[in-house]
């Protein structure tokens, strides 16, 4: 009997790492956010701008969008005050048009502030896209040209300024590094602290991924383009309590950009031969990651794959995007990792199994252990 109960609570406190080969995503339930044009009111959405070769502000805000998310993501599960103080779940609503101004800081730091329309202004410090420069119309810091959608160089150093904004009103935030790992230069520093390093391979870019993944900690992932098209879905998690609860879709790149944005967002795409820190892409929030060969690889065992599973904040995708990063993605269309961490901060390992499926455990253990309580009871009663 105390063998049973013992098992039940080490179930309870020990936290082990992932199963291996199988799907892993961090914990808790990440902010999934489209683009801003989905939630403004006209005439900024809720629709990308109609008029051919035009940008609206709230365009090409995959940058911000992604940041959003991880911001979100430490504050709704991580209880770190990072973002607007209520959880995605119960944002007022967080997948339907909302008039334009909405409340203050209701996005996870994205469209968050009480500015008038059109968008960010060179004298507004409340919005993420206003610290990365997005659409070329945000920080004197960032001594960019006229672009749409924001630059890989800016995307570690906006976030880094604007956490820095933010801990003036939040202590609690602290402080934090950020890093930009490319695949033929680097930025900030990587998760250890340490000054960030190139990615030679396609190994050394998942590697990254699945570190800051089983740490806890979403990352952000920028690719050339998002010319992706289905092939298949992973099925929900019954009882789980992080993003495995919804399932996903595995989704291939094709080869090079599509001639037209067919999601909807006005973005561009083009990648500059010259500067690669110029490079304009689509970026995502990375929530999870396969590891090629396990169960959840549906390319094994033919041809084993190494999944990254993301939130893409367009519409008419899963809210999981499962997409590969094998060494023809490192070669055509990968870009760069950006991550972001907490000085001095504990990663939190990532259990084995849902809390839902370890609580049941324990009570089938527990239950297990009455019948020979109450026979060992009844015997010494009648001794």
């Amino acid at each position: 009997m105390r063998i049973l109960r013992t098992i039940a609570l080490l179930l309870l406190l020990v936290e082990t790492p992932p199963a291996a080969n199988a799907s892993v995503f961090v914990t808790g339930e990440v902010p999934d956010w489209d683009q801003p044009y989905t939630y403004v009111g006209a005439p900024h959405g809720p629709g990308p701008n109609p008029a051919p070769g035009a940008v609206d502000p709230y365009d090409a805000w995959c940058g911000p969008a992604s940041a959003s998310n991880l911001l979100g993501h430490w504050e709704d599960v991580r209880g770190v005050p990072s973002a607007d103080g209520v959880t995605f779940a119960l944002s007022t609503p967080p997948n339907a048009p909302i008039p334009w101004p909405g409340p203050p800081i209701w996005h996870d730091w994205d469209l968050g502030s009480l500015r008038p329309p059109p968008g960010p202004t060179p004298t507004s410090e409340s919005d993420v896209a206003w610290f990365m420069d997005t659409n070329a119309s945000g920080s004197t810091l960032r001594s960019n040209g006229p672009h749409s959608g924001t630059y890989t160089k800016d995307l570690h150093v906006g976030l880094a300024e604007l956490l820095v904004h933010a801990a003036v009103g939040s202590p609690g935030i602290g402080l934090w590094t950020t890093g930009t790992r490319a695949g033929s230069f680097a930025l900030g520093t990587d998760a250890s602290g340490a000054a960030a390093t190139p990615h030679a391979s396609a190994a050394s870019a998942f590697a990254e991924i699945v570190g800051e993944i089983n740490a806890n900690r979403t990352a952000i992932v920028t690719w050339l383009h998002w010319n992706v098209s289905m092939v298949g879905s992973l099925p929900p998690s019954m009882g789980a309590m992080d993003e495995s609860q919804f399932g996903g879709d595995y989704y291939t790149f094709n080869a090079g950009p599509p001639p037209a944005d067919p999601w909807g967002n006005d973005e561009v795409w083009p990648e500059d031969p010259i500067d690669p820190l110029q490079n304009l892409g689509h970026i995502v929030t990375a929530v999870g990651y396969i590891p090629a060969g396990g169960p959840d690889d549906i390319n094994a065992p033919g041809n084993p794959t190494d999944w990254v599973i993301v939130h893409d904040n367009v519409a008419g995708t899963h809210r999981n995007v499962i997409v590969p990063l094998t060494a023809a993605e490192y070669a055509s269309v990968w870009v760069a990792n950006t991550n972001a961490q907490r000085v001095g901060d504990l990663p939190m390992p990532i259990p084995s199994m849902a809390f839902a499926g370890r609580l049941a455990l324990v009570a089938v253990l527990l239950a297990a252990s009455l019948p020979v309580a109450w026979r060992l009871s009844r015997r010494r009663a009648e001794r």
